[in-house]
C-alpha cells in the first residue's frame, strides 16, 4: 500500500508519479469499463439492466458481495477508498464501507440510473468519472506535486495519531468537552456523518449518529445549544441532487435534535435553480437562527445587473447559474415545527459595477467601498467555485453591537453588516457594509491581479465575534487558511489554494478601528491582538474549510478540514494538543464547552 507514511515526494521521480496516477485512474475506470460491454464509452439501457449479472461475476471469493479489491480490479492500493472516485461505486456503496452487498448488487440498475442527468436513459462516462480541470492540472505543477496533493487531501488516519495526544499536557483544556461534526468529503469519496462530543482525552463520550448514510455534505456545521439541543445541518433529500444542483457547501436543511438524536425541529429550504442553504448557521441569543443561503441568477439575469460575462469553470455543478449569497434570520417554533423568515440581507441589493453604464448600480468602485464589486471574482483563479461570486462560509452575530459579521472566501474579506433595520431598510443604504477587512483590491478601481501586497486574508473561515463568556483580547477570531499565499506571506495565485509545501494557516484575533462616535474607522489600522501559526509556518496548513474556537480556559483550538487534525495552543502559543481524529471524512470546525455549560445539564450519564 502506498501511503503518505511510506512515500518520499522528494525522491519520487516523474515517471514513478505518472505510474501511480495511471494506476489510480485505471482503478477508477475499471467498474465503468466492465459494465460498458460494447466499449462505446456509455452505458445503454440494456447494459444498465445487465449490471447485476456483471457485478456478480466480479465476486472472486464467492461471498456474495464485492470488496474494495474486487471493485477496483487493479494493483496495490494508493489511497484507501480510491475506487469511490467512480460515481457508480458511490451509488452502490451508499454507506462508504467499501463493501457492495448482495442487496446493493440487485438494486444496481436503479442506482446507476440516478446518474443519468439528462434523463435520456444513457449514463455517460463523464457522469461517472470526473476529469481534472485543465486549469487546475496545469497549476498543480506536475505529476509529483499531483501525487502529493492527492495524498494530503484523500488519505486519512486509521487510528488516533499525532505529536501531542489530547490529555497528555496538563495545560490542555481539561474542564469540558469538544464537539466536532464529521462530513462526507468532496463527491462523497469518503463517507462520514456523525457528531461527536469528545472528553479531555479526545475520545467520544457521546455520539449523535448521522441522519442517513449520505446526508452530510462537506462544510456542514453543528453546535450544542444552551437548551441542550444540537443544531446541525444535513441534506435531508438525496445528497446526489444537492451535489449536482448547487455549489460546494450546500446542504439545504437545518435540524435541532435532542440527546437521543430525535429531530425536534427541522427546516428545509432549497429549490433547484433558485436557492439553497449552505455552510454556516448560528443561533442568536433570542433563539432565532442565522443561516447562509445561495441565491441563483441566470447568466442573462446577472448581465442585466452589470455582470461582465466570463467562462464558468466546473459549470457541471450548480447548473451553470451565477450564485449570490443571502443571510436569513429564521424564527423556529419548537411547538408546531413551523419556521418564519423574520429578517434577511442579500448581496444582490448592495452591488456596484463599472462595466455597464446603463445599469442603476454603475459607479466607480473605489468611491463605493460600502458596496460589493460585482465583477471582482474571476472563476479561473479559484478551485471549487462553481459559479459562486462570494462563497460566504461563516456568519456570526453580536448582540452587544446588533451587528452581523460574514466571511467571504472568494473576496478574502470579512464584512460587518447592521442588523438593526428591517428587511426593507437593509435593501438600501442601511444594509451597505459598515466595515470590511482583508483585501483592499475588492474595492479598488484597478484590474484585479490577486497579488496585491496589502492583502491580509486568504480563503478564511469561521469568523466569530468574541463575547464576554470567553477570554479574549479582540473583537473577533478567524482562521486565515492561507490558500494562494506563498512562504513570504504574500499572495501567490499560482498555488490555486493547494500549496502544501509553501502556504500556511494562522489563527487571528482582531480589533477593528472605531471613531469617537462608535462607527468604524475605514482609514484606521486593524489591530492583531493575538495570532498563532506553526513553526515553521508551512507545518500548519489547511487549504479549505477548517475552524477555530476559544476555550473557557483561554486556550485556542482549531481543526483542519481536509485531514481532521486538531491543534490546541495556550495564549502563549505553546502546543498542548496536536493529533488527528481517526477515520474518513472531513471536519468543518470544532467547538468547546466547559463542564458548566448549560447545554450539558441533561447530558446522558455513562
Amino acid at each position: 500500500m502506498i501511503t503518505p507514511e511510506n512515500i518520499n515526494l522528494d525522491t519520487l521521480t516523474e515517471a514513478e508519479a505518472k505510474a501511480i496516477i495511471q494506476g489510480m485512474l485505471a482503478s477508477v475506470n475499471f467498474l465503468f469499463d466492465v459494465l460498458d460491454k460494447d466499449g462505446d464509452g456509455r452505458l445503454s439501457p440494456a447494459e444498465i439492466d445487465a449490471a447485476p449479472d456483471v457485478l456478480r461475476a466480479l465476486d472472486l471469493d464467492g461471498d456474495g458481495q464485492l470488496n474494495e479489491t474486487e471493485l477496483e480490479g487493479y494493483g496495490p492500493h494508493f489511497i484507501p477508498g480510491r475506487v469511490r472516485f467512480n460515481a457508480i461505486v458511490r451509488m452502490l456503496d451508499l454507506d462508504g464501507d467499501l463493501i457492495v452487498t448482495a442487496e446493493d448488487i440487485a438494486d444496481a440498475p436503479n442506482r446507476i440510473r440516478m446518474l443519468d442527468k439528462d434523463n435520456d436513459g444513457i449514463v455517460q462516462r463523464h457522469d461517472v468519472i470526473t476529469k481534472p480541470n485543465p486549469t487546475v492540472a496545469k497549476r498543480v505543477g506536475g505529476p509529483v506535486n499531483l501525487v502529493g496533493q492527492m495524498m494530503n487531501l484523500a488519505y486519512y488516519s486509521q487510528d488516533y495519531a499525532g505529536n501531542v495526544m489530547p490529555g497528555t499536557d496538563p495545560r490542555g483544556f481539561s474542564d469540558g468537552y469538544t464537539l466536532h461534526y464529521e462530513a462526507n468529503n468532496n463527491n462523497d469519496v469518503q463517507v462520514a456523518n456523525n457528531a461527536y462530543l469528545l472528553g479531555p482525552d479526545g475520545k467520544p463520550v457521546h455520539v449523535w449518529e448521522g441522519p442517513n448514510f449520505r446526508g452530510v455534505p462537506e462544510a456542514t456545521s453543528a453546535d450544542l445549544q444552551p437548551n441542550g439541543l444540537l443544531m446541525r445541518t444535513v441534506a435531508a433529500d438525496d445528497i446526489v441532487k444537492i451535489h449536482d444542483w448547487f455549489p460546494v457547501g450546500a446542504h439545504g436543511t437545518i435540524q435541532l435534535v435532542d440527546w437521543d438524536n430525535t429531530v425536534v425541529w427541522q427546516y428545509t429550504h432549497y429549490a433547484r435553480g433558485k436557492y439553497c442553504l449552505h455552510h454556516d448557521t448560528r443561533m442568536m441569543p433570542n433563539g432565532n437562527i442565522l443561516a447562509i443561503c445561495y441565491e441563483a441568477l441566470t447568466p442573462r439575469e446577472a448581465i442585466s445587473l452589470g455582470w461582465a460575462p466570463q467562462q464558468l469553470l466546473n459549470a457541471h455543478r450548480g447548473d451553470g447559474y451565477i450564485w449570490m449569497d443571502r443571510i436569513l434570520e429564521l424564527e423556529p417554533n419548537l411547538e408546531d415545527g413551523s419556521t418564519k423568515i423574520v429578517w434577511q440581507w442579500g448581496t444582490i441589493d448592495h452591488l456596484v459595477q463599472d462595466h455597464d453604464p446603463t445599469k442603476p448600480n454603475y459607479g466607480k468602485v473605489s468611491e463605493n467601498p460600502q458596496k460589493l464589486n460585482f465583477n471582482y471574482c474571476k472563476y479561473d483563479n479559484y478551485l471549487f467555485t462553481f459559479g459562486q461570486l462570494f462563497h460566504c462560509n461563516s456568519v456570526s452575530y453580536s448582540e452587544e453591537r446588533d451587528q452581523i459579521i460574514v466571511s467571504s472566501a472568494n473576496y478574502s474579506e470579512l464584512w460587518v453588516i447592521d442588523h438593526s433595520g428591517t428587511t426593507e431598510e437593509t435593501k438600501g443604504a442601511k444594509g451597505d457594509l459598515l466595515f470590511r477587512y482583508g483585501n483592499p483590491e475588492t474595492h479598488s478601481d484597478d484590474v484585479p491581479t490577486f497579488q496585491r501586497k496589502d492583502k491580509k486574508l486568504f480563503w478564511q473561515h469561521d469568523v466569530q465575534w468574541m463575547d464576554g463568556s470567553k477570554p479574549h483580547t479582540g473583537d473577533l477570531t478567524v482562521i486565515n487558511n492561507g490558500a494562494m499565499r506563498g512562504k513570504d506571506g504574500l499572495p501567490n495565485p499560482n498555488e490555486m489554494r493547494m500549496g502544501f509545501e509553501t502556504a500556511y494557516t494562522e489563527v487571528l484575533e482582531l480589533i477593528f478601528p472605531r471613531n469617537a462616535d462608535g462607527s468604524y474607522d475605514w482609514n484606521g489600522e486593524v489591530e492583531v491582538t493575538w495570532s498563532y501559526k506553526g513553526d515553521p509556518p508551512q507545518s500548519m496548513f489547511a487549504p479549505f474549510m477548517s475552524g477555530c474556537d476559544r476555550t473557557p480556559s483561554g486556550n485556542t483550538v482549531f481543526a483542519f478540514g481536509h485531514n481532521k487534525r486538531i491543534i490546541e495552543v495556550t495564549p502563549e502559543g505553546d502546543v498542548v494538543a496536536d493529533y488527528r481524529f481517526p477515520g474518513p471524512g472531513n471536519l468543518f470546525r470544532v467547538r468547546r464547552y466547559g463542564f458548566d455549560y448549560p447545554g450539558l445539564e441533561n447530558m446522558p450519564k455513562g
